[in-house]
């Protein structure tokens, strides 16, 4: 298998969420590979691709991935890996160890030996006013590492183009669909990576949509369409 092949499978490992899925049209072209590496790893057996956007399942990923059952989160394209694999099988999600239940008990039922649950060791040491209080007190809800307030809305406004100014409004309402909400500076950093890309509003625009429509969490260049191929038939015609 070529070596690019096999680099490509590595990052898409790393890249993958806890079912296995990942956008592999954005790894490609972060590791600078090509769709055929891609190709060659699924005719190998060892991915899966699920659509024609190049979202693929790693098919041996819970073979070489250990992800408690309490700590998993599902995947946004679970009912996509199911519909294309039936036979699949994923870890179902189950309520955390760590919860408790109504007596006051941990769901997995831990005990100290003096008989404490375990959620409870450390209560005498740390009181409640000061659990988080000196890192993560009111103040600091809704703000950034420099403990500026998130503010998406002064962002986008502080774009010209409508055009542009349209499409960033619906590429943070789609972050927020998937669960992944953007906060100032990740916006920030997505203009950035559009100046990188596109120098006209239009196509910056054109780019974002792109990611809108296929739930990416970043932006890529724009995929182009290539030229169908002709059938032996319509080949026959044109000579």
């Amino acid at each position: 298998m070529p070596i690019s092949s096999q680099a490509l499978y590595f990052h898409l490992g790393m890249c993958a969420d806890d079912d296995g899925v990942v956008e592999a049209y954005g790894v490609v072209k972060m590791v600078g590979c090509s769709e055929d590496d891609l190709r060659v790893l699924a005719s190998k057996g060892f991915i899966k691709i699920l659509n024609e956007d190049l979202v693929s399942h790693i098919t041996d990923w819970n073979e070489n991935n250990k992800i408690r059952a309490d700590r998993k989160i599902d995947s946004i394209y679970k009912d996509l890996l199911i519909r294309v694999d039936p036979e699949v099988k994923l870890i179902e999600r189950r309520p955390r160890a760590d919860a408790k239940t109504a007596d006051g008990q941990t769901v997995d039922g831990q005990w100290t030996d003096n008989g404490q649950p375990m959620d409870s060791i450390g209560k005498d040491r740390i009181g409640k006013d000061r659990v988080g209080k000196d890192r993560v007190g009111k103040d600091r809800v809704g703000k950034d590492r420099t403990g500026k307030k998130d503010n998406l809305k002064a962002v986008v406004d502080g774009v010209e183009d409508d055009e542009l100014k349209d499409a960033l409004n619906d590429f943070i309402d789609m972050r927020k669909k998937i669960k992944k909400p953007l906060t100032e500076r990740a916006l920030k950093i997505i203009l950035t990576k559009l100046d990188d890309l596109a120098a006209d509003p239009h196509t910056k625009a054109e780019i974002l949509l792109q990611s809108v429509e296929h739930c990416w969490q970043t932006v890529y260049e724009l995929k182009k369409e290539e030229p169908k191929k002709k059938s032996i038939i319509d080949e026959w015609m044109d000579a």
